[in-house]
């Protein structure tokens, strides 16, 4: 991992105001009536999915609904990025323009966060992540699937253990079919996290 020169950390900087004017006015526009712009309506939930030129911002939790607009996101800015360097007639050994998907998020769903991780390996643009902040638990998935990966000075990268739950009154078998799906899970993430970083199983 790699850490910014002052210059790029004051560009994106200013990109994040962009980004806060620009939900301050959505945020504005969408408040019902008769309520005030900053008391917005309890229903109400603000966009964390957000795009500007080529930066994606991901703040938030890893959940179907917020990944499948992160998915949408990637999807049309890598078709846009490729529209232009066609209209350009760039050569085909022109280093293509990356997406920057900039990260900030809890965590959230596994599955979810894995099943993002494989959607951004099928995509034609190069992304490079930027953990901004925190990146925890399912969202570290995210940003180790990007082609390249950065961290901000005083950001961090968190991982835990598989958890589960339960309650009521559970069989044997489906127990047994919980620890072998557990297992596999365990063994899926060795492999992602191994093959990314430089930890070994052990480290991990």
């Amino acid at each position: 991992m790699a850490f910014f020169s002052e210059d790029a950390v004051t560009g994106w900087q200013g990109l994040l105001r962009r980004l806060v004017v620009s939900m301050e006015r959505k945020n504005d526009a969408e408040a019902p009536k008769g309520t005030s712009p900053t008391q917005p309506s309890s229903n109400y939930i603000p966009m964390t999915v957000e795009t500007f030129d080529n930066h994606i911002y991901f703040y938030a939790d890893v959940d179907t609904d917020r990944c499948l607009d992160l998915i949408r996101k990637i999807r049309e800015t890598d078709n846009e990025l490729r529209r232009q360097a066609t209209s350009r007639m760039l050569p085909d050994d022109h280093p293509p323009v990356p997406i920057w998907l900039h990260i900030q998020s809890n965590g959230g769903e596994l599955f979810t966060g894995l099943n993002i991780a494989d959607q951004i390996s099928k995509i034609q643009t190069p992304i490079y992540s930027i953990v901004e902040g925190m990146c925890a638990s399912a969202a570290t998935l995210i940003s180790l699937a990007a082609n390249k990966r950065y961290i901000l000075p005083s950001s961090f990268m968190l991982i835990h253990q598989i958890t589960s739950w339960g309650w009521g009154r559970i069989k044997y078998d489906e127990l047994k079919d919980e620890m072998h799906l557990q297992n596999m899970l365990v063994e899926q993430l060795y492999s992602f996290y191994s093959k990314r970083t430089m930890m070994n199983k052990t480290t991990i």
